[in-house]
């Protein structure tokens, strides 16, 4: 079928992003914008036929029924974190289906985008559950991805429970995965980190050559370089942020600033499809990335909302709940399969 021209409008400005929502208007398709503090700024939105391409939004619901109505090929990169092992509790305790997730975000990302998974392992009876070893292999082996690294989130911060038969657990697993043949971004000079002897001189010791003893002037040690595969970060906790302590289980906002930085461009489009408090969107926002965050928890989409007014600076006009604009958004869909054959049309695969 046939996709319905689509109407450009002015281009995206990376550094102001604004919150939008689809309303309903005399029986039509229409955009209701909200505005930022600073200013007013066009932003690219589509809806042809069964899919929507939405920027700078929140969705309430199920991520994989909201993923699958998403075009293919249209994120550049994901952050997120998914409840596993059941060692939290969260409003909607409903099971992930993890292989399918894999799935569906695959089909939504970009050839050479990111997909980052940060989650640990439960431990029952002496032994680990292997959860993120399992969704590592799944998704390279059945969902198409590629493993760029795995990397380690070193916690620091508040200890946690102390056992007598095993260690303290105080890291979880940062993977990172990639579509294609390489990703089409990692600046890893993002992500240099300080060096421990910075300004030093490096004395070395002559060294003969043809009979001469020859020396070199020594070095200065650079006051930065490359980060390896352990990255500490405080816990959230030590953020004072009671906005984001509502929810359980957070992400610390320089874990997943990092992770955009050295993954994504300005402009760039950052999913999480599991938000809880809604970190990866911020973060996104603030370093003027274009976002788009789904939680089956309305009362986590509200925590998000509020932080992005608060620290992102995102002042929404005309404001709505996220479950209206999630009914709205249902009812534009079905407006548009309803059409007749030809007048709309269906994903471009």
């Amino acid at each position: 079928m046939s996709a319905l021209p689509v109407k450009r409008r002015s281009a995206v400005v990376p550094h102001t992003p604004c919150m939008q929502t689809i309303s309903r208007s005399r029986g039509k398709q229409t955009l209701s914008k909200q505005t930022s503090l600073s200013s007013k700024i066009a932003q690219d939105e589509l809806l042809t036929g069964n899919h929507f391409l939405t920027d700078n939004r929140l969705l309430t619901g199920d991520c994989l029924p909201l993923l699958a109505r998403l075009p293919k090929e249209s994120v550049d990169l994901t952050v997120t974190s998914p409840p596993y092992d059941d060692l939290r509790r969260y409003d909607t305790p409903t099971p992930l289906d993890i292989p399918a997730l894999g799935e569906a975000l695959f089909r939504v990302t970009k050839d050479g985008g990111v997909c980052i998974v940060v989650m640990g392992d439960a431990s029952r009876r002496f032994a680990k559950s292997l959860s993120s070893f399992r969704l590592a292999l799944s998704w390279c082996d059945h969902a198409g991805w590629h493993l760029f690294e795995t990397c380690l989130y070193h916690r620091h911060g508040v200890p946690g429970p102390w056992w007598r038969s095993r260690l303290r657990v105080d890291h979880e697993f940062i993977l990172i995965f990639f579509k294609g043949k390489r990703p089409k971004t990692f600046h890893k000079e993002r992500l240099l980190i300080p060096t421990k002897h910075a300004g030093e001189k490096v004395t070395r010791r002559p060294y003969p050559r043809r009979g001469i003893a020859w020396s070199l002037p020594p070095p200065t040690i650079a006051p930065l370089q490359c980060r390896g595969t352990v990255w500490p970060y405080s816990a959230s906790s030590s953020e004072r942020n009671g906005v984001k302590l509502r929810h359980p289980a957070t992400m610390p906002d320089k874990l997943a600033a990092d992770l955009i930085l050295g993954f994504s461009e300005p402009g760039d489009l950052v999913l999480d499809p599991l938000m809880g408090s809604g970190t990866s969107v911020v973060m996104a926002a603030k370093l003027g990335r274009r976002f788009l965050g789904m939680d089956a928890s309305a009362r986590y989409v509200e925590i998000a909302r509020q932080r992005l007014v608060r620290e992102a600076k995102i002042q929404p006009q005309n404001e709505r709940s996220s479950k209206l604009a999630q009914r709205d958004i249902g009812n534009a869909l079905e407006d548009a399969q309803e059409a007749p054959t030809g007048a709309a049309g269906g994903f471009d695969e």
